[in-house]
């Protein structure tokens, strides 16, 4: 998604991967999921 003159969207996927919980430092498998990225134009 583009608006001309303000910013772009992309939307960019994100394989699954290992993670630790931070409290217990367990290693859980997190998801693939998909996201934006953002991009402001040159002007902002």
């Amino acid at each position: 998604m583009r608006f001309i003159g303000f910013a772009t969207f992309k939307k960019q996927h994100r394989d699954a991967r290992k993670g630790r919980n931070p409290q217990t430092g367990a290693e859980m498998e997190i998801a693939a999921s998909d996201s934006l990225s953002f991009k402001s134009s040159v002007k902002y």
